[in-house]
């Protein structure tokens, strides 16, 4: 009998990932020496980046460095999850500057604000499942342009509630295919988080975040 190409709790083999620099990490500057900054890039010889957050630009500021470098973008990050976007919001986002930025990925993410302060578990899993209600039909609606949404995980994402993460959730059954995770090394850590809890989870990328002590971006 031939052993099963993935066991539960061990990583499959994938091959060599795609490797890209997030803008995010360089936000302060990109603020004011945006043009300096994908200069530099360039002289790295990287080639892809993420959009998260427009740094009070418009697109088309960042686009016109990105086609004169020619830079790919593996994803753009949209809007943060709260009560007072729906789905449909979510969607026109994502169908608008995915276009415009020529990638497959939308990247989204819940806000950690909305699980701080003294609220219950229960209320707690409540609102989570409606944020994840928002995300299931956001993939569903971009599937039909091969679209994929990459949630990107906080520690709020790992509290147990009955005995299993809120992040499970996502992934219930009938979740949409074109739904994984995105992997935050500096989150992962802050929450103490056991690798065997998103093993078996669909995982689509993973930010190499490095920071201090006190949360800082390293320079």
């Amino acid at each position: 009998m031939n052993p099963p190409s993935h066991i539960p709790g061990q990583v499959p083999s994938r091959g060599a990932p795609a490797l890209g620099l997030s803008l995010w990490a360089l936000r302060h500057t990109m603020e004011s020496l945006s043009e300096q900054i994908y200069t530099w890039i360039n002289q790295q010889n990287i080639k892809s980046v993420e959009i998260a957050g427009f740094f009070d630009k418009s697109a088309d500021d960042l686009l016109w460095p990105l086609e004169r470098w020619q830079m790919s973008v593996i994803g753009v990050h949209g809007p943060s999850l709260t009560r007072r976007r729906d789905a449909e919001f979510h969607t026109r986002w994502a169908q608008e500057y995915t276009a415009r930025f020529k990638t497959a990925t939308l990247g989204i993410e819940s806000s950690p604000v909305a699980f701080h302060g003294s609220i219950s578990s229960a209320e707690r899993e409540s609102y989570y499942k409606s944020l994840v209600e928002t995300v299931w039909k956001v993939a569903s609606n971009l599937n039909a342009s091969k679209k994929r949404v990459a949630y990107h995980c906080f520690p709020h994402d790992f509290e147990l509630v009955g005995g299993k993460p809120l992040i499970a959730h996502l992934f219930a059954s009938g979740a949409p295919k074109n739904l994984g995770l995105q992997l935050d090394t500096y989150w992962l850590t802050q929450a103490a988080v056991d690798p065997r809890v998103v093993v078996d989870f669909p995982v689509f990328s993973v930010h190499l975040n490095e920071r201090d002590d006190q949360g800082r971006c390293c320079k």
